[in-house]
Order: structure tokens, then sequence, then C-alpha cells
């Protein structure tokens, strides 16, 4: 059902300090998607995970800042029936790009993904 945790996600406001940050203070090496403008995505080589950086606004276009955790799964529609079945609340299925995901929140508020990615 969930797989590896694959990263981190922080949303951040000023997506240029915060990569160089990552880049040049912590030596972390930046994998850019290509599909994306890397003013708003980023993702460092971290390890057996990556972290992630996304230009941080929420619906209303407010900017917002917060965090989650991404974890990899084979079918994000099955797996988010499960876990549903088993107390989870999670937003439907959204696409951007080649990525499937669905998020949700634990007891605490605290964020997380699965995804095909």
């Amino acid at each position: 059902m969930i797989g590896d945790m694959t990263r981190v996600l922080y949303y951040v406001h000023n997506m240029q300090a915060v990569t160089e940050f990552y880049r040049d203070v912590l030596g972390l090496k930046p994998i850019f998607d290509p599909k994306t403008a890397p003013t708003e995505w980023i993702e460092f080589n971290a390890g057996t995970v990556r972290i992630a950086l996304e230009t941080a606004f929420d619906p209303s276009g407010v900017a917002s800042t917060h965090g989650k955790v991404v974890f990899r799964v084979d079918d994000v529609e099955k797996t988010r029936e499960e876990l549903i079945e088993r107390g989870a609340e999670l937003s439907d299925v959204m696409t951007s790009g080649e990525e499937h995901y669905c998020e949700g929140k634990d007891p605490e508020g605290n964020g997380f993904r699965i995804s095909e990615r």
C-alpha cells in the first residue's frame, strides 16, 4: 500500500533565498524538473529522499507556508479508497503534469501526499 517516503515538500515565500540556502549553504545538489519553471518548483538530492520546494500560494492566491511528507504508491486511486475506508480524510485525486496525487492530514494537522511519483 504505502511505499517509501520520496520527498519532504516545503512551501516557501522566497524561492531564490531558500534555493540558495539548500544549494549553497547546505551543499545539496538541485534536481530540476524540466516540466516546471525553477521559480515555482525545485528538488534537491538529499540521499534516499528529496527535499522539494514549491512556491507557496493557497487557492485564494494568498501566500501560505506549510510542509508535508510525500509517499510513493503504485495506484493513487486504489490507495486513496483503502485509506478512506480506514478513517483517513483525503482530497480528490489531482493531476499536475504527469503526477497523480491526493493529500490529507494527520490528527494534528500535519500534511501528507500520496503520489505515483
